[in-house]
């Protein structure tokens, strides 16, 4: 367990050691972000407004509120799946660097290495995401949506 715990440590601390790593993290989800904010959200409001027209009773306030959370939902997925795949990038490194040669011939077995490089995304995803999930609400809450 303690082997585990070690690697797990090493990895997020290589990871966050990288300043650039955290910033192309983050990267793709601000610049959805100012998309949304500056012209995408507006262009895809008024598409809806333009089809759904027709119908009587619809709340035109809430096509913006859908327009808005729905694209705030791609932000957390691009999240989700792109922080992991960049701190696996450590695995990927010492694999390239034979670091990870020298952890096989090391008294740690391979189940250990292997829940110590997954734990290790899973981790910093989760956090990671949970920023995201606050900035993508703090964007909802400031176009005059609602916190969950």
């Amino acid at each position: 367990m303690n082997e585990i715990i070690v690697l797990t440590k090493r990895t997020m601390k290589l990871y966050l050691k990288n300043p650039l790593s955290l910033l192309f993290s983050f990267i793709y989800m601000l610049l959805f972000i100012v998309l949304i904010a500056m012209f995408l959200g507006d262009y895809l409001t008024k598409g809806m407004t333009d089809v759904y027209a027709e119908v009587k009773g619809i709340d035109f306030n809430a096509i913006q509120w859908l327009v808005n959370t729905t694209s705030m939902s791609g932000v957390i997925i691009i999240n989700c799946i792109l922080v992991p795949l960049n701190v696996l990038q450590v695995m990927v490194d010492d694999m390239d660097s034979n670091r990870l040669v020298s952890f096989l011939v090391s008294s740690a077995k391979r189940e250990q290495l292997v829940l110590g490089y997954w734990l290790a995304p899973f981790i910093i995803g989760i956090v990671m995401n949970s920023i995201g999930l606050i900035i993508s609400e703090a964007f909802i809450v400031s176009l005059g949506g609602h916190w969950l």
